[in-house]
């Protein structure tokens, strides 16, 4: 245990190295540090009892190390501060035109507009109509026949038409993001958060948690990746992100506990805050490292053949 704090602390030390070197709190390698650092964290306050190995965080530390070196050395060698105006005012001014940000608003419209007949259609498949969700008890029960279906692999065949369209709820959120950053009227920070709605009603109507978590990743990606791309950067961290990020861990746990019960077809709703720190919840929410720890430990790497497109048993 006290190798791995000890791990955490040097992730996260290294994230102010890579702040001061870059002088942005949001510059990929500050993040790396910092996000990774944040969740080492968490696993070990929340379920030290399940962190028996350092293998996981001292991994972890180790491509902290190399996303720093290789993300602070791109930067600086990337060009000189007087190419890097020029080509940073040439992308202000393709980026600005009304033309881009007209399409990237309508695409953003039409992938939220998408994903809602995803889900629309999703439950139309399995023989669930849009009424049965109108209350809470018809949500969970939708949400607990979706769940059974999908572990007992009893679904109809749902069509390369459907494939297509869940691509939708995931690129809206990713689009969001990037429209948020470029955003001009309040229409494009309404647009930019309404991104994220079809991954929550997936997440509702289906118990799958993972949509509301690749559409956060992915919105988050858009943001950072166009700020990155217009040369933008945080000297300062305010307070409220401070308190944003700081209320993301109980809202990931409330989450999971909402999953859990919705998996349940809405038994236990009342004990939903009983869910919070059970076995079951930080499993979920922190096994990952123990995870991690424990393959590295009992797993022979060299033997490992990766195969593409393919689970490895």
């Amino acid at each position: 245990m006290i190798l791995s704090i000890l791990a955490t602390i040097a992730m996260l030390a290294l994230g102010l190295v890579a702040k001061l070197l870059t002088h942005d709190w949001f510059h990929p390698a500050t993040l790396f540090c910092a996000f990774w650092g944040s969740v080492c964290v968490v696993a070990i306050a929340v379920a030290p009892e399940n962190i028996t190995s350092a293998s996981g965080p001292l991994w972890i530390l180790l491509n902290a190390a190399l996303v720093i070196a290789g993300g602070v050395a791109g930067t600086a060698l990337a060009c000189s501060s007087q190419d890097r105006r020029l080509a940073k005012k040439s992308i202000d001014d393709r980026i600005s035109a009304p033309f881009s940000q007209l399409s990237l608003r309508r695409a953003t419209a039409v992938c939220i507009a998408l994903g809602f007949a995803y889900i629309i259609l999703s439950l139309h498949a399995q023989g669930i109509g849009v009424g049965q969700l109108l209350n809470i008890r018809g949500l969970a029960k939708a949400a607990m026949k979706m769940s059974f279906i999908r572990y007992s692999k009893a679904s109809q065949s749902a069509g390369i038409y459907l494939q297509l369209l869940l691509c939708a709820p995931y690129l809206a959120p990713l689009l969001g993001g990037t429209l948020f950053v470029l955003r001009e009227r309040r229409l494009d920070k309404t647009l930019a958060m309404l991104s994220l709605l079809p991954s929550l009603l997936i997440f509702s109507t289906q118990s799958t948690r993972s949509s509301v978590v690749f559409g956060a990743c992915l919105w988050a990606s858009g943001f950072l990746t166009t700020r990155s791309f217009r040369g933008l950067s945080v000297q300062r961290i305010s307070r409220t992100a401070v308190v944003w990020v700081t209320l993301g861990v109980p809202a990931g746990l409330l989450l999971i506990s909402i999953g859990d019960v919705l998996r349940g077809g809405g038994r236990g709703s009342e004990s939903v805050g009983e869910h919070l720190l059970s076995g079951r919840t930080k499993t979920y929410m922190c096994g990952h490292l123990a995870a991690l720890s424990q393959w590295m430990d009992t797993t022979d790497l060299g033997q490992i053949l990766p195969a593409f497109g393919q689970y490895m048993l």
